[in-house]
């Protein structure tokens, strides 16, 4: 935002303004105290460090978003394969050894993964495609290792969630002794 020094003035703490864009040559300006006089790369290279900032922000507010999801998906999937304690039960009786069932959740958790990573894909696209378009690209522009992170992670937080509950969900007996 460009605004003219003497509405500026009143509104800082020192009384000037912090930076000045002059249009012309600099070689009238008077010799104010810390001024120096550049091109307009300065600004540039000023205003893209902002958006570096501003960037890992972002990643900070996603990677708060993405544990509170882990957390959610933590609780999901442990509630889900401690409720089916009775039916782990019955394929015991029935003759499964504790790995097939565990294997069998794994499989399971997988993928239920996958498919949670491809459901992400698409809503993801809906906000990212139409920006893309926005700055002129048909391609999102930006880091392909946070992709990458985020389909990592979904089957890291999915896969000892699962093996630890299907653990403790078949620690017991399948028939209780009396």
């Amino acid at each position: 935002m460009v605004v003219p020094p003497e509405l500026l003035a009143p509104h800082t703490t020192a009384g000037t303004p912090g930076q000045l864009l002059v249009q012309g040559r600099s070689s009238g300006l008077p010799a104010w105290p810390g001024t120096t006089v550049d091109g307009g790369g300065a600004l540039r290279s000023s205003f893209e460090a902002g958006l570096d900032v501003q960037a890992w922000i972002s990643y900070l507010v996603a990677l708060l978003a993405i544990a509170y999801a882990a957390i959610a998906a933590v609780n999901t999937m442990a509630v889900a394969v401690l409720s089916r304690r009775g039916e782990f039960a019955v394929q015991r009786l029935a003759g499964a050894p504790r790995r097939q069932i565990r294997r069998m959740l794994l499989v399971e958790a997988a993928v239920l993964a996958a498919i949670a990573v491809g459901l992400g894909t698409v809503i993801a696209a809906f906000t990212v495609l139409p920006m893309a378009v926005a700055l002129g690209t048909l391609i999102p522009r930006g880091p392909i290792w946070v992709y990458l992170a985020v389909v990592a992670a979904a089957f890291v937080i999915v896969g000892p969630a699962t093996a630890l509950a299907a653990r403790i969900a078949t620690r017991r007996r399948a028939i209780a002794e009396s």
